[in-house]
């Protein structure tokens, strides 16, 4: 009788422990997800500007965009790889992952079209180009929409 006592005692003492541990696997997850957001901002703000410089200078500045195009994928490549690593015990935490890592790779193909966009400019396919532009930037605002939407989410998780 005692000993079945101290199993009810134990398991109850570990479903207590579950919802904490959830919590902070979560918050885990969302504050790594921010962190990685905030460098991605910079290579994002970066190739934007180097787009704008594009629309100034012309043929020239091609180049440029392209590395900063290539960088900005790069950098999501180096997002991804702590955000899928980073376990979530929730279903809500693994919800909000699963749609972070899908916006990270619907934006690593923006950009991908972005660079092919450019590559159509620089060898003189000005049809093929300003059609992959359009693309890019209407995926980018998808993305971008997305994001607006999923941050009051990770802010959730991490205030949970």
């Amino acid at each position: 009788m005692n000993r079945t006592i101290l199993r009810l005692c134990l398991l109850a003492a570990a479903l207590l422990l579950l919802p904490a541990t959830a919590r902070a696997d979560d918050r885990s997850f969302a504050t790594t997800a921010v962190q990685q957001a905030q460098k991605l901002a910079r290579f994002e703000t970066a190739t934007g500007r180097a787009l704008v410089r594009v629309d100034k200078r012309g043929r020239s500045a091609i180049p440029a965009a392209r590395r900063a195009a290539a960088a900005t994928r790069a950098q999501i490549d180096r997002a991804l790889r702590p955000v899928r690593a980073a376990s979530t015990s929730s279903p809500g935490g693994a919800a909000v992952k699963r749609r972070f890592v899908a916006l990270l790779v619907a934006e690593k193909k923006a950009y991908t079209t972005v660079d092919r966009s450019l590559a159509a400019f620089q060898s003189g396919d000005v049809r093929t180009g300003n059609t992959l532009q359009a693309r890019a930037k209407k995926a980018i605002e998808r993305v971008r929409k997305a994001a607006v939407k999923l941050a009051p989410r990770l802010r959730s998780l991490i205030g949970a």
